[in-house]
């Protein structure tokens, strides 16, 4: 077993016993100078360091007895903590000796050793002794906070009585290792976006009626939000789309983009009379010059779309029909109502030579006195008079 020396203390120890080399048993009793030599004498070893002289500014060595030398260490000797190992070989007089210490902190070592030591575990305040009964157990009558701090009195089950209490809020037993408990409320911000799995909400997740109006924020769900094609027939409940579902003014020419309502963009069936409440499309849901021509795709309207009796004198503008838009044979005697055209009708001009075919005017077509001079050319009436003579001279009775 080692010696316990106090850290950077010098102490007196005894070394030995040196016996003679040759039987191995008397002691040698004249090595004091030789044990305390500069260069030869004691080695020591600190915390298993090389092995080096011993300091040389201590108490000369006296032989004690039975070949055992007091050798005095001095602070420098032990100012390292850990095992010191002290050693001697004088191969001519005796065998090797050795020693072996233990060098400790200088308040552990006066906790165990000093005068009136009161162990490891001691007071703050000098003198005052820490009480253990006979089972071990320290006997306290004061719990404080820290050695300055302020203090409990204890009673006697004090702490078993805390410990006791904790224990009876705690499950009586674990569940696959772990504490069962029920959460009652959680901190604002707890539930995070990160605290769940990806696909973690799921229909199934989502109770029946769960999502409401009001689970909605204004303007939450935007074009963005709604995948392409999304929206489908499938998608809209019958009447789903009615009068009050529509505000007033809500559809207005720059809601519709152009072209934007073609053929293609209705399913086959898509908009039947089921889709569309009983009278869902009142005057007060279009805005004034919401459908224009610019509204509707080339070819969008055709005679199908067209009902009978649909297009009526006032749905025509003034001049909106001209030449270019009949078709030849477009007007004919059917066309025509009797007494249509009359003579307000006829633009000055209108009718010219180019205007009357061959033979068109006849007698019945020219009235009583309808031809005076001013209605007749310089050519027309040489023409008249080259009929006449003409007349006379077949023998045929001019009247």
């Amino acid at each position: 077993m080692s010696l316990i020396l106090r850290q950077s203390t010098s102490v007196v120890v005894s070394f030995g016993p040196f016996l003679d080399k040759t039987d191995g048993v008397t002691p040698e009793t004249g090595l004091v100078s030789a044990i305390d030599h500069a260069t030869t004498g004691i080695l020591l070893s600190k915390n298993g360091g090389a092995l080096t002289i011993r300091s040389q500014a201590v108490t000369a060595s006296t032989y004690d007895a039975y070949g055992n030398y007091r050798v005095t260490l001095s602070a420098t000797d032990t100012n390292t903590v850990g095992p010191l190992r002290a050693q001697f070989i004088e191969t001519a007089p005796c065998l090797p000796v050795w020693a072996d210490f233990q060098v400790v902190e200088e308040e552990v070592y006066d906790d165990l050793y000093a005068a009136s030591a009161v162990g490891y575990l001691k007071p703050a305040t000098a003198g005052r002794d820490v009480v253990v009964d006979a089972a071990g157990l320290v006997d306290a009558t004061m719990v404080k906070n820290g050695p300055t701090g302020a203090g409990t009195a204890q009673t006697a089950g004090d702490v078993i009585g805390d410990t006791n209490d904790i224990q009876a809020r705690l499950p009586a037993a674990l569940v696959g290792g772990r504490m069962d408990a029920s959460v009652g409320a959680n901190a604002a911000g707890v539930i995070t976006a990160a605290a769940h799995a990806a696909g973690a909400i799921d229909a199934a997740a989502i109770a029946t009626g769960a999502i409401t109006a009001a689970k909605f924020a204004a303007g939450a769900i935007d074009a963005a939000a709604i995948a392409t094609g999304a929206v489908d027939a499938d998608a809209i409940a019958d009447n789903a789309i009615d009068a009050g579902a529509i505000a007033a003014d809500a559809i207005t020419a720059a809601k519709i983009a152009d072209g934007a309502i073609d053929a293609a963009t209705f399913a086959a069936g898509a908009i039947n009379a089921a889709a569309i409440a009983a009278d869902a499309i009142t005057a007060a849901k279009i805005a004034d010059g919401a459908i224009d021509a610019a509204t509707f795709a080339a070819g969008a309207i055709d005679a199908a779309a067209i009902a009978t009796d649909a297009i009526t004198a006032a749905k025509i503008a003034a001049d909106a029909i001209g030449a270019s838009e009949l078709a030849d044979g477009a007007i004919d005697a059917a066309s025509i109502a009797a007494g249509a055209i009359t003579a307000a009708k006829f633009a000055a001009g209108a009718i010219d030579a180019a205007a009357i075919a061959t033979g068109a005017i006849d007698a019945d077509a020219i009235a009583t006195d309808a031809l005076g001079a001013l209605e007749l050319s310089a050519d027309a009436v040489t023409e008249i008079a080259d009929a006449i003579s003409a007349r006379g001279s077949s023998g045929t009775k001019i009247r």
